[in-house]
């Protein structure tokens, strides 16, 4: 359904508290598939990944925004380099292993 929507941009106007530090980056994920570009803030750990532009504060977020909106050089750069990284880290093959070392150190 979002692939139809067509989006360019996704938002994550998330607060710095422990429960969202604990959020996952899927659908960071499904926005790089969907062919936008997500923005996150830098102080949660899990959207630091490749193609997700990070932003320090509301100020940060609203410039960097606007600047894209008016002529954005590196949407195809940064939507690529964070498809990549899904491919590269998250390859079913790649992550099962991981689960598997997790349940034999147990």
């Amino acid at each position: 359904m979002m692939g139809k929507s067509n989006p360019h941009y996704g938002i994550f106007p998330l607060t710095n508290d422990n429960f969202n530090q604990s959020k996952s980056n899927n659908f960071a994920m499904e926005m790089l598939v969907a062919g936008a570009v997500p923005y996150a803030p830098s102080y949660i750990k899990e959207f630091n990944i490749d193609g997700v532009r990070l932003f320090d504060d509301q100020n940060h977020l609203k410039q960097m925004v606007q600047s894209h909106l008016e002529k954005d050089d590196m949407y195809f750069v940064d939507l690529e380099a964070g498809r990549d990284w899904i491919k590269k880290e998250r390859d079913l093959i790649k992550v099962n292993q991981l689960r598997l070392n997790v349940l034999n150190s147990l």
